[in-house]
């Protein structure tokens, strides 16, 4: 099986290449080799199914960091509440055993991370970010017994004094640092203590409890709103309603040795709190709506050890729970705590001392779970059902309906509200709506069609109570010429080898080029042009060696009625004289619609293009960036299939109102190649436009050389004026 771009697909490569054909009730259903479909010298396939595998999980998490010291107890994130603009991301390896002197540090989501080093070694470190992070750059760092701050993002440090604790097991920046210079410090056996003038002085506070401080939480309206909470090993929840003078000892929602408290970021208006019962195997998560004075259960659970309120609670009403111990996955909830669904994919501890951790941010307006294990670092991939495009075969004259079965593989752990809805009255489909199901079946009423007919197919999935999933695929049926029982021999053709296509006819004479990657750079190392039959081959490729690669692109030179270029499938492994098929692809143009060329426009915007009707399993992707640097560059992520419209509705950060973008549309095939539409039009923007909620994600990145398995396979792109290019 191939997978691309967060999809599977069905197209298998057949041991010695050897086409499989089956005729079943008037349906032929053909396994096809990785990418034919059309005829060849060879062979000819005549009937079928093409489809997409759809790859439907309830999301899961992808792991992108295991550090190599690997004996730790947990490893401790903290984010800023927006990734967007200078957002950080910091790991810090608890407990290993042996004394640590550095710590991680992520500025792009947590898909990449740098090690810092810091001036002091330890056992525990605890790190806190300036409520004015992304312009001030403070990070307060507790390693060991001693306080160090940052001013540049965590890159250098200094220090700062010594708390008198034994150790900093919590650390708290007032959330008005910018005024107060207030720090608070808890530890384990010597209480809490809270610093007025920067760090340099301390006094303990909330002196009538035990020194036994498990946990400690500030209300972000502090210090007009002067309510702090500490959790006390054995004793319960104390809350403070005077900046830690006095507290009242809180009515305990269940017995548990040790609690987890969690504030809401509006607390000093809407009293909310969420404590996690974290000392007991069959503990669980409460809230408490009147500031602690009353407790409502909320889920269920063994060591409750997270409890994570999102940073845009008041609007999403998002926490997060999590098991230290019982090897559950998390669980969300999207309405404070009344319905919860899994994210799935992290894996359990097992090991009591080993705990996981997860922080919740915002990227590109959509909530980012960034969660660990003891070794490992993981982002939260939202689930998509990743279904592209069904074309069915009929024979000529047959007039009996046509029964299409698509798996959906849905997570059976889990219900799946979904709905699904046609609008050509000779496909129906079962079921309409309900629980996503196994598998969707599709009647097709042949009798009602004359030629290759084509018609959308919409469906809609929920994958929790607020992450939703809209996708149309084009559905097609198309008669056959012939009636085959027995297999066809593919021949392969010696080298690295394909067919290119032009709106579906085999096209003579494209240049192509042979792109090497030597393990640091690309280059072309062979050029042909295709033949009078579409087809193409490099016969004298080299042997690849590891960590080198292949691909085919095609670049035009020449006029708009064709794609600016393409890019098949990367190529990891080839041994000289044997044979590698790199896919077919069509060098049809996009055309760019609307907007027109040198405009400015409001958003929201409806931005429209021509999709290709020779190619239905196209899937489009919408791309804009500055021209001079290419950076910011944003784009729809996952693709947003079969369609030649995207509306976007609120400008990327990084992209400023009056300035001058560059728009323009790629193309993906099931295979893994790609083109760029020949034409690119620039554009500016008016407004910021509205939130964007819409189910589609999107990402933003720097134009940079990129090795291979990375989204830019060769970083050569053409220069981008203010006019409508060659």
């Amino acid at each position: 099986m191939i997978q691309m771009f967060g999809m599977k697909t069905a197209l298998r490569l057949l041991p010695a290449m050897c086409l499989s054909v089956l005729m079943l009730f008037g349906l032929m259903l053909l396994n096809i080799p990785n990418g034919i479909r059309a005829s060849s010298p060879e062979a000819r396939p005549l009937g079928g199914i093409e489809a997409l595998e759809p790859f439907t999980p309830t999301g899961h998490f992808v792991a992108v960091l295991t550090p190599t010291d690997q004996w730790n107890n947990e490893i401790v994130l903290i984010a800023s509440p927006v990734l967007d603009d200078q957002g950080v991301i910091f790991a810090s390896l608890q407990g290993t055993g042996v004394n640590q002197n550095k710590i991680l540090r992520s500025t792009d989501g947590g898909k990449q991370w740098d090690t810092i080093q810091i001036p002091a070694s330890f056992y525990r470190a605890e790190l806190a970010l300036s409520p004015n992070f992304t312009q001030d750059g403070i990070v307060w760092g507790g390693f060991g017994g001693g306080l160090f701050r940052s001013t540049d993002g965590g890159s250098q440090w200094i220090f700062v004094s010594n708390p008198p604790v034994t150790q900093i097991d919590l650390l708290r920046v007032s959330p008005d640092y910018i005024n107060d210079r207030t720090l608070f410090v808890g530890s384990y056996g010597s209480g809490v203590y809270r610093s007025i003038d920067n760090g340099l002085n301390w006094s303990r506070i909330i002196t009538d409890t035990a020194l036994y401080v498990t946990d400690l939480e500030i209300s972000p309206g502090y210090p007009a709103d002067p309510t702090l909470y500490v959790s006390i090993y054995n004793d319960g929840i104390f809350r403070s309603d005077n900046g830690g003078i006095t507290s009242t000892h809180l009515t305990s929602p269940q017995f548990s040795p040790d609690f987890r408290v969690t504030l809401s970021p509006d607390f000093d208006s809407d009293g909310t709190l969420f404590v996690g019962a974290n000392g007991i195997s069959d503990g669980g998560a409460f809230r408490s709506n009147d500031r602690g004075d009353s407790w409502t259960p909320i889920k269920g659970g063994s060591y409750t050890h997270l409890v994570v309120v999102s940073p845009n609670f008041a609007k999403d009403q998002t926490v997060v729970i999590g098991g230290a111990v019982d090897g559950a996955p998390p669980s969300i909830s999207e309405d404070a705590g009344a319905t919860w669904y899994p994210l799935s994919d992290l894996p359990g501890v097992g090991t009591y001392g080993h705990t996981n951790n997860l922080t919740l941010s915002y990227e590109h307006g959509v909530l980012l779970p960034i969660a660990s294990t003891h070794q490992t670092i993981y982002r939260y991939h939202w689930p998509s059902l990743g279904l592209s495009s069904i074309l069915a075969f009929s024979e000529p004259g047959n007039t009996l309906p046509l029964t299409i079965s698509v798996p959906l593989n849905p997570d059976s752990t889990t219900q799946t509200n979904w709905a699904a809805s046609e609008n050509a009255a000779w496909l129906s489909l079962s079921p309409l709506s309900g629980t996503l199901p196994a598998t969707l079946t599709l009647f097709a009423d042949v009798a009602q069609l004359t030629g290759t007919t084509w018609t959308p197919l919409r469906l809609q999935t929920q994958w929790s109570l607020r992450q939703t999933e809209t996708i149309t695929i084009p559905v097609g049926v198309m008669p056959i010429r012939g009636r085959v029982y027995l297999p066809l021999i593919f021949r392969p053709r010696p080298g690295i080898y394909g067919r290119v296509t032009e709106s579906g006819v085999p096209a003579a004479g494209i240049p192509l080029e042979l792109r090497f990657y030597n393990g640091s750079t690309w280059s072309s190392i062979a050029s042909t042009n295709t033949q009078s039959d579409g087809w193409f081959a490099f016969t004298s490729a080299p042997s690849l060696s590891s960590g080198q690669s292949y691909y085919v692109r095609y670049q035009n030179m020449t006029g708009a009625n064709r794609l600016w270029t393409w890019h098949t499938r990367i190529l990891d492994t080839f041994v000289a004289g044997s044979s590698s098929y790199m896919g077919d692809f069509d060098v049809a143009n996009i055309s760019l619609l609307s907007p027109a060329n040198n405009v400015s426009v409001s958003l929201p915007r409806i931005f429209q293009w021509s999709i290709r009707p020779a190619t239905p399993s196209d899937t489009y992707e919408f791309n804009l960036y500055a021209p001079s640097t290419g950076s910011p560059h944003f784009y729809t992520d996952p693709p947003l299939g079969y369609l030649g419209s995207y509306t976007l509705n609120t400008l990327p950060a990084g992209f400023n109102v009056g300035q001058d973008y560059a728009w323009e549309i790629w193309a993906y095939s099931p295979d893994g190649g790609y083109g760029i539409s020949y034409e690119t039009r620039m554009i500016s923007f008016t407004n910021r436009g509205q939130v964007d909620r819409s189910s589609v994600g999107y990402h933003l990145q720097q134009f940079e050389g990129k090795i291979p398995g990375q989204r830019w396979l060769d970083f050569e792109r053409r220069p981008v004026v203010a006019q409508p290019l060659r």
